[in-house]
């Protein structure tokens, strides 16, 4: 059963004492927390006397947002965070392109933002927001280095090179469960695959996968890092079988990138330039001064803008139709 999306804040002091607990084992951590329990002690009084003193605050909630949760056969289980445009409600008759976007614990008000934003301005057109969330209670770094990954790595600590499960688990139970229940364009080139770092990694890795339910793709600070030989595989493999690739793809780093992780990105969208796939359409974007995450509002906005261009109708902008125009 969906629900309503919003966000609620009632953070007592047993909260931040279950929520950091492991901080005070961890010696890169410790005096950190010691700051920040001495800094909170006013904030952190008895449920009864905040209750006393602070009326209860009422939720915000989202508009035509709602949570799905989806599990796959194997047990792989996401909560989608489903944003439909405002349109959709009016307009019985119309389908609409789905943007799947990764992280969404993290970047869902970003994209909601993001593409209110630009259909103002009537830049792109109206989507279907689908965003891949899990439970609470997940390890994000062990989902995202497992899930998210390409290459295997014995010796580290989480299961990596899992993306072909995850690509499954979109392919074969997400993208079904999104078209069965909502009005979209329901081929691979009504579906873009974006994502950030890991993120990033993985909608590259989406890019060579067959059979392609996606032709649009964002890989924001892809963490081509470490997956070089693996990524470099799907390519020759693509270029072995056939010279071409229907897609469109934005890829961006930010100009301030930590070195080792950028240049390798910066050396993936030079080979996919000399490939000369037919079919491809790529942007490559460097972002001026900008870091690992401090752009992703940026290249989202900018992505997509490239990834979208072909299906965006030609429309007044929010503000030309606001002063008359």
């Amino acid at each position: 059963m969906p629900s309503a999306l919003n966000l609620q804040h009632n953070y007592t002091f047993k909260h931040f004492i279950f929520f950091n607990i492991g901080n005070f084992f961890n010696p890169n951590r410790a005096r950190i927390c010691g700051f920040i329990l001495s800094s909170v002690y006013l904030f952190c009084l008895p449920e009864t006397a905040q209750a006393a003193e602070t009326p209860a605050a009422p939720a915000y909630e989202f508009s035509n947002s709602r949570l799905h949760p989806v599990q796959s056969p194997q047990g792989l289980k996401h909560q989608l965070i489903v944003t439909l445009p405002d349109s959709y409600a009016t307009d019985p008759n119309k389908r609409y392109p789905v943007v799947y976007y990764l992280d969404a614990y993290w970047d869902f008000p970003l994209l909601y933002a993001t593409h209110g934003n630009l259909r103002y301005d009537r830049a792109i057109p109206e989507c279907i927001l689908v965003g891949l969330s899990v439970a609470a209670d997940t390890d994000i770094n062990a989902y995202r280095t497992g899930y998210f990954s390409i290459a295997h790595k014995p010796q580290n600590k989480h299961q990596l090179g899992q993306a072909n499960v995850l690509y499954a688990h979109l392919s074969q139970d997400i993208i079904p469960y999104i078209d069965t229940h909502f009005r979209t364009v329901a081929t691979p080139s009504g579906r873009v695959l974006a994502g950030q770092s890991m993120g990033g990694l993985f909608a590259l890795y989406g890019l060579y996968q067959k059979p392609s339910v996606f032709q649009r793709f964002i890989a924001i600070n892809p963490a081509v890092a470490g997956s070089e030989l693996a990524l470099n595989k799907l390519d020759n493999e693509q270029l072995a079988e056939t010279k071409k690739l229907d897609a469109r793809v934005f890829i961006s780093h930010g100009s301030e990138e930590y070195a080792p992780f950028r240049d390798p990105i910066i050396q993936f969208k030079k080979q996919l330039k000399k490939r000369r796939y037919a079919g491809l359409y790529v942007q490559n974007m460097t972002l001026e001064g900008m870091g690992h995450t401090g752009g992703k509002g940026e290249a989202y906005g900018k992505g997509l803008l490239w990834v979208l261009q072909d299906l965006t109708p030609k429309e007044k902008s929010g503000l030309q139709a606001d002063m008359g125009g």
